[in-house]
């Protein structure tokens, strides 16, 4: 009896050990800010039969659902919605595998503010299952936040590196095609980068000089002038320029080469980069434009002196306003008026207005046509030469439109030349005069043969004015000689016609009247022929057929007479 009264007093006290430990794992999970639920799965082969038996305080704050709306509510009945996450079959699968699961959901409806929670479900003892789950909404939020960011950041990281590769691959094509030498050296004169220009200079590939120093590819003694100016660069941090030369395969070629520093992290020079560009043609190209300059500013001296020394006034107008621009020596000695004087203003400052008005006229019509005109003569008052006359050539220059810019005025001073002309032709006139008074002396001669004969003889063509001529002298040679017989011989006529028959007539009959005798010789047969057929009168003249017959019967006559 004694031992049975100590067995129940044993376990009346672990009873009661038992109860406080309860209590106490009760208080904890009740102090617990992770929700806890108790449920029951009545039917091990129905997952719909799991009912909450239990549930700390975290629960309602967690759900925000009362602990006593939910204890002995089915799973479904509380949480619809968790069975399309699958939550009712897993939690089912920990009481029947009696394995503890893991997992996540997010839930809400009219009761529960949508949250995101973590799950922990372990089984317990029979057909009990303990769930444990925390709100990790904002832990998700800041994980989602997190994540955002990383594949921002992971994003940009992707966009920079792509942006520094395409700068790069940028960068490497626009240094292996660009026209000038583009290297970077270590001050060992190690290349370090070297582009496409640069090894094309020595016929090789960018990959065969990166490594290699200077003085492996190049003379030693132009190496050398280099070394100068990089040392010169890492002494004072500050670039170099200057002009070097360099053995190429058609000969030496001249580049202008600028040297700078390469400074690391510390301020410190590193390397040299240079850029080298081939100046040789255009050393050349100024060589030849510094010839050509030369030359064209001799052409420009040489035809200053011609423009200036020009026997004709030369004139350079503005076609805009027609202000002089170029006036030479010719034009200061014609119009009385120093360049310097002139340059810069117009017509109507240099000569009297109604001339200066005929100047601008003519000038518009001119540069209006784009024709270069002549005016024959105009007359220009001179204010040390006076009146002059002038021959005046005007050209319009025109610019790459086609439109005037200049005009040119060529002035020849025609004043002594006409008087000249004058003054000629007034002695021509008298030596015509004297050479005609020669002629009719020459072409109707008067020979006297005794004191009472003449002798005129006629050769050539007879006209109206010669026959006049003929008479003239006839009449005057036989009243000055006081002859008896004129002679007249026409040997040498070639024709007679009506004209020249009555030409003799008249003379015959003009003799006649001063008491004279006409005596006409050397008439051929078709000239007598023609006479007769013309019907011509020669009555009261005498006839012979030579000179000689004729001579010799007038003199015979005249003595007879005497």
């Amino acid at each position: 009896m004694a031992e049975a009264t100590s067995s129940i007093a044993d376990l009346t006290a672990e009873n009661v050990a038992l109860r406080r430990e309860l209590e106490r794992y009760r208080s904890i999970v009740h102090q617990l800010n992770t929700g806890v639920y108790i449920y029951e799965l009545e039917d091990r082969d129905d997952d719909y039969t799991l009912r909450m038996l239990d549930a700390n305080p975290a629960v309602a704050l967690l759900t925000g659902v009362p602990t006593t709306d939910q204890i002995g509510k089915t799973l479904d009945e509380n949480f619809p919605g968790l069975r399309e996450q699958g939550i009712p079959q897993a939690y089912a699968r920990v009481v029947t595998s009696g394995e503890s699961i893991e997992s996540e959901a997010v839930y809400g409806d009219e009761r529960v503010v949508t949250a995101a929670f973590a799950i922990r479900a372990v089984p317990l003892p029979g057909t009990e299952v303990a769930v444990f789950f925390d709100n990790i909404t904002l832990r998700k939020q800041t994980e989602l936040a997190l994540k955002q960011l990383n594949a921002e950041l992971e994003q940009r990281v992707a966009e920079r590196t792509a942006e520094l590769q395409r700068s790069q691959n940028l960068l490497c094509h626009v240094l292996d095609y660009a026209p000038t030498a583009i290297y970077i050296k270590d001050l060992e004169g190690r290349f370090m980068l070297v582009n496409q220009r640069a090894a094309n200079l020595l016929g090789l590939k960018t990959k065969d000089m990166v490594g290699k120093l200077d003085s492996e590819l190049f003379p030693q003694e132009h190496v050398a002038q280099w070394r100068v100016a990089e040392q010169e660069v890492v002494r004072s941090g500050r670039p170099v320029v200057q002009e070097d030369t360099v053995p190429q395969p058609d000969g030496i070629h001249t580049f202008l080469s600028s040297r700078a520093p390469v400074f690391d992290e510390n301020n410190q020079v590193y390397a040299i980069g240079g850029v080298s560009t081939d100046i040789t043609e255009r050393i050349k190209d100024e060589d030849e434009l510094l010839r050509t300059t030369e030359a064209l500013r001799e052409s420009q001296h040489l035809l200053k002196i011609i423009f200036q020394h020009m026997p004709v006034a030369v004139i350079l107008k503005h076609a805009a306003d027609g202000r002089f621009i170029l006036w030479n020596q010719s034009c200061e000695h014609l119009f009385g008026r120093k360049a310097a004087e002139v340059v810069g203003k117009t017509d109507y400052d240099i000569f009297p207005r109604e001339q200066a008005d005929s100047f601008r006229v003519k000038d518009l019509e001119v540069l209006q046509r784009k024709r270069a005109e002549e005016i024959p003569e105009e007359v220009v008052d001179s204010a040390t030469l006076g009146r002059r006359i002038l021959r005046t050539n005007k050209i319009p220059i025109l610019n790459d439109e086609g439109e005037p810019i200049y005009l040119l005025v060529i002035c020849t001073d025609l004043t002594e030349a006409k008087r000249a002309a004058d003054e000629r032709t007034a002695l021509q006139a008298q030596i015509i005069e004297a050479q005609q008074h020669a002629l009719r002396e020459l072409s109707t001669p008067l020979l006297p043969l005794s004191n009472k004969v003449v002798l005129m003889p006629i050769i050539g063509a007879i006209d109206s004015r010669r026959a006049s001529q003929i008479m003239e002298t006839l009449l005057q040679g036989v009243a000055e000689h006081n002859a008896e017989i004129a002679i007249v011989d026409i040997t040498g006529v070639q024709v007679v016609d009506t004209q020249v028959a009555n030409a003799f007539i008249q003379a015959a009959r003009a003799v006649q009247l001063l008491g004279a005798q006409v005596v006409i010789t050397g008439i051929r047969p078709e000239v007598a022929q023609t006479l007769v057929q013309l019907g011509v009168d020669l009555q009261g003249m005498l006839s012979r057929g030579s000179l000689q017959s004729g001579v010799a019967y007038s003199l015979r006559m005249a003595a007879q007479g005497g």
